[in-house]
């Protein structure tokens, strides 16, 4: 025989299991499943324990709730199954002990689900590109795992097939556009059924940025994006873009003021600047007619839009939406333009003037609206220019720089000429002094020996230096009187009056020319009679 003392430590008599069914709940009292002692095994009252919660061993199926000594739990959902257990703990403040309490979920039939879908409801596919998913590993039923039947309708007839054998479901489609997809899922009593939303595209999203940071497939960047001005794009690939073959650009020109879009310009990129970049002067033409969509530049509330297709031998890229730039801002005063902008403004006015200088000197008909606008880039010009980081040239400074340009050539020409005529007298001269004596025989002045011949219009040496001298010596030279009869002066008149002649070379003698001398000779040899040696 055994006699069992209690030690005082509360006592669990069993707790018994508790069933609920999907989406039900239930409540269960502890005292009665309790007892307790003091230090000498005498019965005390459970009304003084205390009772907690543990843990719960299936938190994804059951809830469970102590409030004082009765524990109430329920389902998650209406569909959850399996089994939780309770942990319990009862304690008089100094001994305590523990009890579980088991909880099964009853289950009534549920139709099959396909766990997960969250990635299937919304997919992207390229056109005529094949997707295959395994859809039988996704198939759950609770309730019987061996009988499911699937059927699958899609929004284009046949782009959507599933195989029983494999549970494989398979996605192709013609039509660009969203498509929808249905997938029943049934045991033979009950029946889900999933749809998935597939955005069948042509081509695979070209992404672009407008930051230089490394993103995307191409840097765009604008400048001159203010009112009035015609912008400037400037483009670069970056180092994620493929390898591209073929690039098409297309830019629309829009007014968020009209809701219209009148300037459309496509053009193709050449793919063998891939590696230094593309600027284009946005210079688009009008949809309404001939001419350009902005002829005078931006106006307030405009914006361009870019799109892009390309391709890089294999696949077809493009962009899914359009990237726009909003024309908002007025160009700041000259005064407020910084160094850079201020340069490029200078130049741009310069260039157009002098274009629209060349198209008034080459147009045929009327130039009224041109020159019109010539005054006013003239007007700007000058208000730029009176800016102290301006460095202009006016119309008349170039022109006085030109002439004296001119001016210092024709005068250094001259000065070469001159050269060489003096040069070629001086050595003339130089040889008919030397052959005189030999040349000219006079036995007396009374004797005419004078031979023609002599005369340096005739030497063949000197006429052969510096292109000859022979027009030099055969000059007319007009012969003076030796005395001028006095006459009374006739009033002065407003025309000038031509100089009187002289005889060329030496004075003449108080005589006059010597008898037998021509002006001719004298003007030659008329140093030599004087000195004595003729």
């Amino acid at each position: 025989l055994f006699r069992v003392t209690e030690n005082g430590q509360p006592r669990w008599n069993g707790l018994p299991s508790q069933s609920v069914t999907e989406g039900g709940s239930g409540v269960l009292a502890l005292l009665p499943y309790l007892s307790d002692t003091n230090d000498n095994g005498e019965q005390v009252s459970v009304d003084t324990l205390t009772i907690e919660l543990i843990s719960n061993s299936n938190e994804d199926a059951i809830t469970a709730t102590l409030i004082g000594n009765t524990i109430g739990f329920e389902t998650v959902d209406d569909d959850v199954n399996g089994q939780a257990i309770l942990t319990l703990r009862a304690s008089d403040g100094v001994k305590s002990s523990d009890a579980t309490l088991t909880i099964n979920i009853e289950p009534i039939n549920d139709a099959p689900r396909i766990i997960p879908f969250d990635d299937l409801e919304s997919i992207s596919l390229k056109r005529n590109t094949q997707m295959v998913i395994d859809l039988d590993s996704r198939i759950v039923d609770v309730d019987d795992s061996t009988l499911t039947y699937v059927r699958v309708s899609s929004s284009e007839p046949g782009a959507a097939r599933y195989s029983a054998l494999d549970g494989s479901l398979t996605l192709s489609f013609e039509d660009i556009g969203m498509q929808t997809v249905s997938i029943t899922v049934e045991d033979g009593k009950l029946s889900d059924t999933y749809v998935m939303q597939v955005d069948v595209f042509d081509a695979y999203p070209f992404l672009l940025s407008k930051n230089d940071d490394g993103t995307g497939y191409m840097f765009v960047s604008l400048q001159d994006t203010y009112i009035g001005q015609t912008p400037t794009v400037t483009m670069m690939l970056t180092s994620a873009s493929p390898t591209f073959t073929y690039i098409s650009v297309t830019w629309n020109i829009c007014s968020s003021l009209t809701g219209t879009c009148d300037g459309l310009m496509q053009y193709d990129l050449d793919v063998s600047q891939s590696s230094t970049g593309w600027s284009e002067e946005l210079i688009v033409p009008s949809v309404l007619g001939n001419g350009l969509a902005r002829p005078d530049g931006s106006q307030y509330r405009d914006y361009y839009e870019l799109s892009i297709l390309a391709n890089d031998g294999n696949s077809e890229f493009k962009t899914m939406s359009t990237v726009k730039w909003n024309i908002t801002e007025s160009m700041p005063a000259i005064v407020d333009m910084s160094d850079e902008m201020f340069t490029d403004f200078l130049a741009d006015l310069v260039d157009e003037k002098a274009d629209l200088e060349l198209q008034i000197e080459s147009a045929q008909g009327d130039t009224t609206l041109l020159e019109a606008k010539l005054s006013e880039v003239e007007a700007e010009l000058d208000l730029a220019c009176d800016d102290p980081r301006a460095s202009c040239i006016s119309d008349a400074q170039s022109g006085s720089e030109a002439a004296s340009e001119s001016s210092e050539i024709n005068m250094t020409l001259v000065g070469i000429i001159a050269s060489v005529v003096i040069l070629g007298i001086l050595l003339t001269l130089m040889f008919t002094r030397r052959s005189g004596k030999d040349s000219l025989k006079l036995d007396g002045w009374n004797d005419t020996g004078w031979n023609p011949n002599s005369v340096p219009a005739h030497d063949s040496v000197a006429n052969s230096m510096y292109g000859g001298a022979q027009n030099l010596f055969q000059q007319p030279v007009a012969i003076a009187p030796m005395q001028q009869p006095a006459a009374v002066a006739p009033a002065p008149q407003p025309a000038a009056v031509a100089p009187v002649q002289q005889i060329a070379g030496p004075p003449l003698p108080p005589g006059g020319l010597p008898a037998g001398w021509t002006a001719e000779q004298w003007a030659y040899y008329g140093q030599q009679y004087l000195d004595g040696t003729l």
